[in-house]
């Protein structure tokens, strides 16, 4: 699986099943922006497993909103589902 496919798989499950904070996934199957990567790289939202494909997906969302820790950008009081959507999009253009 590509970056550009994670990326996308990620942003989909967003759009499909909502977003969090705080969590990987809440109890209504809401997902933060890592619990979407791991759900589009694993199939499962709690997986965080060592993968290079996982933290090769994190660190081209990250580069792309221009951050470090994509956890701590995902959990910011103001973040909204919108920025993050828009940040999903941006960094799939991104990818070649």
């Amino acid at each position: 699986m590509t970056d550009k496919q994670a990326l996308t798989k990620a942003r989909n499950h967003i759009q499909q099943h909502g977003f969090c904070k705080g969590a990987l996934a809440d109890a209504d199957g809401r997902v933060c922006t890592v619990g979407a990567l791991a759900a589009a790289v694993f199939g499962d939202p709690h997986s965080t497993r060592e993968s290079e494909q996982f933290y090769s997906a994190i660190r081209a969302l990250e580069d792309t909103v221009g951050v470090r820790n994509i956890v701590n950008w995902n959990n910011d009081p103001s973040r909204t589902e919108s920025q993050v959507i828009a940040g999903f999009n941006k960094a799939i253009k991104a990818q070649n």
